[in-house]
């Protein structure tokens, strides 16, 4: 039991993030509408902890057993009638429908309160386990009713935007949608409608396919567009929803091999927070970890150059003041040269000291332009430099008008001969981006 407790907080805090970050993320031409989203995504998150604290009663706790019951059905009622609206936003007939919907539910809440005996005649909180006993009269088929026709309409309403769309996109964030819900509400009219009228013990199935079907359709949110999203909360309230299915799905498999291992019903729950606190600090390093990992494939790989770690890294350096000899430190490491320097305004800025004299340097500074690209031809006086220093090639800096703003001075490539004209084009957009990196940090 107490791994579907983990789990269902989990789930709770999965569920609430997932609708927060559609609406706060959203752009204003999609605000009203993933304002139910986000709504429904609350009332979702109330529904799971009340089924997650009810599940946690103890046998003392009988004063507050009867509130924490009203959350596991109060809530529901109103989660599924905003998702009705999110779903079928753009017809007025489901948005009246869903106020139609939300003043039964409120009249339903209402009784509830009023008299709790017309849903319920009594509950059992014990250590073997919690549960309530509903009683099968008008109101619940009434409530059975309720989720019935709204289910309905959802699936109505998505059946209806998926034939009218011409966009492909969108049709397939809409499929999955649908069968998200088509398959959440098959599970949910079983063991959260039907079947706690005789066995109180599994509801909490309902809660977690609810929170796989939006997990979900948050997915297709950001891979098919369906809510325009800014990149800034893509990056914040994404990462925590893709860290609580990673521990999820880890705390799940965790139970079944342990299970397995050692004959026994369940882990004790210091195992289970031992094993929780441990998840959680490997996926916080888990980004620290990536970076080292890439670090280090960089830099070992010296037959290729990881055009995708330098450039991650280089547009790093051009939000903040870059030092121009860490910079050539870094270029000569990872595009895997003996020596890389930097020449601007006559002064050399290089991954190591070398020793060139001023009149040196003028004549590398004073080296034609090239016609096309931007290496740099080497005339007889530079060809003693050149050869004397170990130096293979310089290319020209510009700036985005053409400018020249310095020179890229390259050693000796590292276990080559010579470059491979694949290799010189990916040399030649690195180069441009650090000259795009040293005119960011002017």
């Amino acid at each position: 039991m107490q791994l579907i407790t983990i789990l269902l907080v989990l789930t709770t805090i999965l569920t609430f993030a997932s609708g927060i970050s559609a609406w706060a993320g959203s752009k204003k031409a999609d605000k009203k509408s993933s304002k139910y989203f986000a709504i429904s995504m609350t009332f979702g998150a109330i529904w799971n902890l009340a089924i997650t604290a009810f599940m946690a009663l103890k046998p003392e706790d009988t004063n507050i057993a009867p509130f924490i019951i009203l959350g596991i059905y109060i809530p529901a009622m109103f989660m599924d009638i905003c998702l009705m609206v999110y779903c079928g936003y753009q017809f007025k007939i489901v948005r009246a429908f869903g106020l139609l919907m939300a003043m039964v539910a409120a009249g339903m809440a209402g009784l509830i309160i009023y008299d709790s005996s017309i849903l319920y005649s009594s509950f059992t909180l014990s250590h073997e386990g919690n549960s309530v006993a509903l009683n099968f009269n008008w109101f619940y088929i009434s409530y059975a009713i309720f989720y019935f026709l709204i289910t309905s309409v959802i699936m109505l309403s998505l059946f209806i935007r998926i034939r009218k769309t011409r966009n492909k996109n969108l049709r397939n964030g809409l499929l999955i949608l649908g069968a998200g819900i088509l398959i959440t509400g098959s599970f949910m009219l079983c063991f959260d409608v039907v079947l706690p009228l005789w066995n109180y013990d599994l509801i909490w199935i309902g809660t977690m396919t609810f929170t796989i079907t939006m997990v979900g359709h948050y997915y297709s949110i950001l891979k098919y567009r369906l809510i325009q999203l800014s990149s800034s909360w893509l990056k914040s309230l994404s990462y925590v929803i893709i860290l609580i299915t990673a521990a999820s799905i880890y705390m799940l498999l965790f139970y079944i091999v342990f299970t397995a291992l050692f004959k026994v019903s369940s882990p004790s729950p210091a195992i289970f927070v031992l094993n929780f606190l441990m998840i959680a600090i490997v996926l916080l390093l888990l980004p620290a970890m990536n970076e080292l990992s890439s670090f280090v494939k960089s830099l070992i790989s010296s037959e290729t150059i990881d055009i995708a770690y330098v450039v991650k890294k280089l547009n790093v350096m051009s939000t903040s003041k870059v030092n121009l000899n860490e910079l050539s430190g870094f270029l000569a490491d990872h595009l895997h040269f003996s020596y890389v320097g930097i020449l601007s305004k006559n002064k050399l800025y290089g991954s190591e000291a070398k020793q060139l004299s001023t009149d040196e340097l003028k004549i590398i500074s004073s080296l034609p332009e090239p016609k096309r690209g931007i290496w740099q031809q080497f005339n007889k006086s530079a060809l003693e430099i050149t050869s004397k220093n170990e130096i293979k090639a310089v290319a020209i800096l510009v700036d985005a008008k053409g400018k020249k703003i310095g020179q890229l001075i390259l050693g000796k490539p590292e276990n080559k001969n010579s470059l491979e004209r694949r290799e010189l084009i990916q040399l030649e957009m690195l180069i441009n981006l650090t000259a795009a990196t040293i005119e960011g940090k002017k």
